[in-house]
């Protein structure tokens, strides 16, 4: 899943590239890391890891302004994570997540450095938990009891 995220954000940030225009950059990608806590006694019982991955998004400016110095954007989001944890000290837990959201955006530049705004998303989300034995097997299933021979 790792592997396919590059050549993902390689393709996104070709596309989102513009030239420069004298009324500004109507085109924002980006890029980085995501971090979620798991503090709860469902998730301590999978993993002692936080939840780390990746986050990279597209927004384009649609050109609406509701009043002067004022845009509505259109926004296209992707989040993953990823942890790792042992239940019961032989039991590899892995939790895998992919988020994905779009939405609008309104921004409001309140100065030439600041700018406010406010946004809506809707998406979807998926959790993959996989718990592994790694082929450890029940000592009861493989020896026979000595009454038997």
């Amino acid at each position: 899943m790792r592997a396919t995220i590059a050549p993902i954000a390689l393709l996104l940030m070709t596309a989102a590239a513009a030239p420069a225009r004298a009324e500004g950059n109507r085109h924002e990608l980006w890029i980085g890391g995501s971090a979620r806590a798991l503090r709860s006694p469902s998730a301590n019982a999978l993993t002692d890891s936080n939840l780390g991955g990746t986050s990279l998004g597209y927004a384009h400016d649609l050109g609406i302004g509701l009043v002067p110095g004022s845009a509505i954007w259109l926004e296209a989001g992707l989040v993953t994570g990823a942890a790792d944890g042992t239940m019961f000290q032989q039991l590899a837990t892995e939790i895998a997540t992919l988020d994905l959201t779009a939405g609008l955006r309104a921004r409001y530049a309140l100065h030439r450095l600041i700018t406010a705004s406010a946004r809506i998303d809707l998406g979807a989300q998926r959790i993959r938990l996989d718990i592994d034995d790694h082929g450890v097997v029940d000592v009861d299933q493989v020896v026979e009891p000595s009454s038997r021979r």
